[in-house]
């Protein structure tokens, strides 16, 4: 009796770590990619503990004045927070529309 209780433990903390494997996991890639590629490869982590291995494409771009202008703006509460994410999106959205 004690042997399948261990057994059984050993099972449910085997799940959690493979949980909090994801979680972590999912937290590291869902700044980087669309949110249906994330979700896709959890659901597929759930049922294979495996992810796919993609061909990717890093964009690393420096915005020559970005941190002045983002100062600036962040004095501006969250009406220039809201600006900084349209001027992020609005520098980003046609590269990655040209990748993706």
């Amino acid at each position: 009796m004690q042997s399948n209780h261990k057994s059984r433990t050993k099972r449910a903390d085997s799940k959690i770590e493979k949980a909090k494997i994801r979680d972590r996991i999912f937290v590291s890639m869902a700044g980087f990619l669309p949110r249906y590629l994330v979700e896709q490869n959890i659901t597929e982590a759930k049922k294979t503990a495996k992810f796919d291995i993609r061909e990717v494409v890093l964009l690393q771009a420096d915005i020559s004045g970005f941190t002045a202008m983002s100062e600036k703006l962040a004095a501006l509460g969250k009406q220039g927070s809201e600006e900084v994410n349209r001027i992020i999106n609005n520098f980003f959205g046609p590269l990655i529309d040209l990748i993706h």
